[in-house]
């Protein structure tokens, strides 16, 4: 997986634009070009956007797609739980003086 692979360059009507992908997933089976975006800000520039990304996708030969950010977040959302008993010691520490630098 490489978070934002590289920089797409295309026209949309007369306008230059520059756009970069949010993930390239490579698997054993596919390779997928996917942007994640909160679906309710998706506004009519980002669909241009996300069509050249998946033009791009297809000359490649991988597939595209766009994920819902609050869908990914909390599909398969686990209860919280602390296996190894370290949330008194790693809240302490959070808590306790910083320095910053070196």
């Amino acid at each position: 997986m490489l978070s934002q692979p590289f920089s797409l360059r295309f026209f949309d009507s007369d306008r230059r634009r520059e756009y970069i992908p949010d993930f390239l997933v490579a698997t054993a089976k596919s390779t997928w070009l996917i942007d994640v975006r909160l679906a309710h800000l998706v506004k009519e520039l980002d669909v241009a956007v996300f069509a050249a990304t998946g033009r791009v996708a297809a000359a490649a030969g991988w597939r595209s797609g766009v994920v819902d950010a609050v869908e990914a977040l909390t599909r398969g959302r686990r209860p919280r739980t602390d296996p190894l008993g370290l949330e008194e010691q790693l809240l302490a520490a959070a808590v306790g003086p910083r320095r910053s630098g070196s």
